[in-house]
């Protein structure tokens, strides 16, 4: 994948990282640190501030990116990047499907459901065991943005 093109890379940005459009889209160049290979978005849908661990794949995806002067990493919204994909492959998808495909790839290369949970950054709620006890480390997290990128890019 590469980031020719902000709308294009921002879709393999959303395959890579799990992350929603909307968060994709106001991602900001200082919310990004590629030494660490994390990226943070605010004030998510869950009403959050949420750091990912970003895959050497997703590094290289911004790294281009980053060179720009603006203050959004992904310039525009991304439709016409989708359009463009949509026309090339014939396939009719939106960017939610994306984020559905980067959980299933999860699963398939054998992400543990907890893992999962904290990947997406959806709520524990009703699980005492998951709220309480058993987060996933950083470590976790970051194996499974990388088996998710491993599979989607090997």
């Amino acid at each position: 994948m590469t980031a020719e093109l902000p709308a294009t890379a921002m879709l393999g940005f959303c395959l890579l990282t799990g992350c929603r459009v909307g968060e994709a889209r106001a991602l900001r160049r200082e919310d990004v640190d590629l030494e660490a290979a994390t990226a943070t978005f605010r004030q998510t849908k869950a009403g959050n501030d949420f750091t990912v661990c970003l895959s050497t794949q997703a590094v290289e995806l911004l790294r281009p990116l980053l060179r720009r002067k603006t203050g959004l990493v992904f310039s525009g919204d991304g439709r016409g990047g989708l359009s463009r994909v949509r026309a090339a492959t014939g396939l009719q998808f939106g960017f939610h499907d994306l984020r559905k495909l980067f959980a299933q790839v999860a699963v398939e290369v054998g992400v543990p459901h907890a893992v999962l949970v904290g990947m997406l950054n959806h709520s524990v709620a009703g699980s005492v065991t998951l709220s309480h006890y058993a987060k996933p480390s950083p470590a976790a997290l970051r194996a499974g943005w990388a088996a998710v990128a491993e599979f989607i890019t090997g």
